[in-house]
């Protein structure tokens, strides 16, 4: 069992305006699997989320100076997430679809995240 606090923080001005927000999802206990780990996105895709994990939340960040899709096919699919160098997603997922990571021009390091629910 793990138990992850997770917390967003943005600030800045934008035009005159001050802005400033700070969420904390505090104690998400997660029961099952947890899998971590250092991959290639190839410009033909690779699967990172399988449905057999079920409901999972999501961890995705951008190690490369490519941009990286996530998406729900390897060809063709349906865009969801793209990550910029130095970007990442923290997201629930239903875990009903699969979801695949696309590399730029080049394949793309990412680090992914998965933690089952």
């Amino acid at each position: 069992m793990a138990i992850l606090t997770a917390q967003l923080k943005l600030g800045g001005t934008f035009v005159s305006d001050a802005f400033d927000l700070s969420i904390t999802n505090s104690n998400l206990t997660i029961d099952n699997d947890v899998a971590i780990q250092k991959i290639t996105a190839p410009t033909a895709g690779v699967e990172i989320f399988n449905t057999a994990r079920g409901k999972s939340y999501m961890y995705i960040r951008n190690l490369d100076t490519e941009t990286v899709s996530i998406e729900s096919a390897a060809s063709g699919g349906t865009q969801y997430i793209s990550l910029e160098q130095d970007e990442f997603a923290y997201f629930p997922w239903a875990g009903t679809a699969p979801l695949y990571a696309i590399g730029g021009d080049n394949d793309a390091f990412i680090e992914v995240g998965i933690f089952e629910d």
